[in-house]
């Protein structure tokens, strides 16, 4: 993760003007100004949200070396400009798992030093994905990992399995930085984060075994504030945790707080929240998130058994230049992650726009202590622009107290 983390904290600025307009649905657009008036704020992981780049026609950096894309290295010895991956005649059954593969009979070995690796690396063929389950892993090789501008170091896509076995899947080229978002092996799907000179990241979602790239996955799953106009993803993570409804993933605004979720059912299907049609209309009714743009904040619990989303109010009266004057009040809804039941509340809060504290976690920001979806555990915040500590309380008419 330390790729993708220093890929999320850099500078949101230069790509604040270029956001989707705001919709009546959840946002997360940043104006020039305010974006300019947080840059002294310190925080540790911060998911950048993105613009929009051209789209690669037929996405050939990122097709499959064992699936009709030229690798940049054969086991050959005399490897043309283009060369292709050998074809080694596949084991008659698949019995005793990739252990039992012999020697002889499994793909060659690449003569050329493969980016990023020390060990020899093989071919990739197709009917090595037979052998494939969850203790095989993906990694991404670079010779470099300086992220700060293309032409990056040539990028590898590899697949490892459990014996040390390693083999060449794709280049992922040198014009995007390209890491791992999530991988589900037994679906042969990744998601890909793409990050292009300035700094944004776009999540794409990549087939392991056609190579085919799909930019606008996830259907109206996505929240709109994470969909640019040509239908593209961006700045939305997983959250490494799964509950009866699926895998929880969230999207992020550019200070790293959580401004939505949602869930993948398995392979490459995703579900909207059943609450996310509330937090629109919230939205669209002028709530504010914990920097003071238009959106919600959202917390969790430690388990992801329930998540709380808060919509704040700006005073009306107070000037451009006080961007974190807000009335003190607000609305909860309380989201049941196991069920998607939810429920609206009243917020008590301080006169200061707040946010989940920052920098307590380099993992996550935003975490309830304790509780239930009945009776949500105290929440932690900073308000004020950081200035100030408080504990929220999801409960109708009790005010915030002080940390």
């Amino acid at each position: 993760m330390d790729d993708l983390e220093r890929l999320f904290s850099q500078s949101y600025e230069a790509r604040a003007a270029d956001l989707p307009a705001p919709s009546d649905h959840l946002l997360v657009a940043v104006s020039d100004a305010v974006a300019s008036r947080r840059r002294a704020r310190v925080i540790g992981t911060v998911a950048a949200v993105a613009v929009p780049i051209a789209a690669i026609g037929a996405f050939a950096l990122l097709r499959p070396d064992g699936a009709g894309h030229d690798p940049a290295a054969t086991p050959s010895p005399s490897a043309s400009s283009s060369p292709t991956a050998s074809s080694s005649p596949a084991p008659t059954a698949v019995a005793t798992g990739w252990d039992g593969v012999p020697e002889s009979e499994r793909p060659p070995v690449l003569d050329q030093a493969q980016p990023g690796q020390v060990d020899p690396v093989r071919a990739m063929e197709g009917w090595v994905w037979d052998y494939v389950d969850d203790s095989w892993s993906l990694t991404v090789g670079r010779d470099s990992t300086d992220a700060s501008a293309p032409p990056y170091a040539e990028q590898v896509l590899y697949l490892d399995a459990p014996d040390g076995d390693v083999f060449r899947l794709a280049s992922l080229g040198t014009d995007r930085y390209v890491d791992f978002v999530a991988t589900d092996l037994g679906a042969r799907l990744a998601w890909l984060s793409w990050a292009d000179a300035g700094d944004a990241v776009q999540v794409v979602q990549y087939d392991l075994v056609t190579g085919d790239t799909v930019e606008d996955w996830g259907g109206d799953a996505i929240p709109a504030g994470h969909v640019n106009g040509d239908g593209s993803v961006w700045s939305v993570y997983p959250t490494g945790s799964t509950t009866p409804l699926g895998e929880i993933w969230a999207g992020r605004t550019y200070l790293g707080e959580y401004d939505s979720l949602f869930v993948r059912t398995g392979g490459a299907t995703f579900q909207q929240l059943a609450a996310q049609s509330e937090l629109n209309g919230l939205v669209a009714a002028g709530a504010r998130n914990g920097s003071g743009d238009p959106g919600v904040t959202a917390w969790h619990a430690p388990d992801w058994s329930y998540a709380v989303f808060l919509a704040q109010e700006r005073d009306p009266g107070a000037t451009p230049e006080d961007w974190t004057a807000a009335t003190g009040a607000g609305e909860w809804l309380v989201v049941d992650l196991t069920t998607g039941e939810s429920r609206r509340l009243g917020a008590t809060l301080p006169s200061t726009f707040c946010a989940p504290v920052l920098n307590e976690s380099v993992t996550d920001m935003a975490v309830i202590d304790g509780g239930s979806y009945e009776a949500p555990g105290p929440i932690p915040a900073t308000c004020d622009g950081g200035s100030a500590n408080f504990w929220l309380h999801a409960e109708e008419g009790v005010a915030a107290t002080p940390r």
